[in-house]
């Protein structure tokens, strides 16, 4: 019953639309959806953080996504989902940046819970 309630509180200031910060964590919801929208994968979000808002002038590409242009973004949104094929299941996360209009511009992966004072450090460089 507690953890109902404790995620009741918690998911209460997405669900209310209080400004900006809703649109951001909605649009790194969509953007996390959008990779899993394949209706023979099982997808679900289980948890979203953020956003750290942080002035980031080009976002961070690994080899992956390094023939991406670079791109800002005014915050990140860390989005947790687990998804599924057949009989197997992947718990995830991703750093999901999100420009100043609001739409997601890409994501990262992060090296572990300290993703908001990752943010900030980039914002500094």
């Amino acid at each position: 019953m507690s953890r109902l309630i404790v995620a009741v509180v918690l998911s209460v200031p997405l669900l209310v639309g209080c400004g900006s910060a809703a649109k951001d964590a909605s649009a790194a919801r969509e953007y996390v959806h959008s990779f899993y929208s394949n209706p023979d994968i099982n997808f679900t979000i289980t948890r979203v953080e953020g956003p750290e808002y942080a002035k980031v002038s080009k976002i961070p590409r690994d080899h992956i996504a390094s023939g991406y242009p670079d791109r800002a973004a005014a915050c990140a949104v860390r989005v947790w989902f687990d998804w599924g094929y057949e009989r197997r299941t992947t718990h995830d996360s991703w750093l999901v940046w999100v420009g100043s209009d609001h739409k997601a511009v890409g994501w990262s992966n992060t090296g572990g819970d300290n993703w908001r004072k990752y943010v900030r450090s980039l914002a500094k460089k």
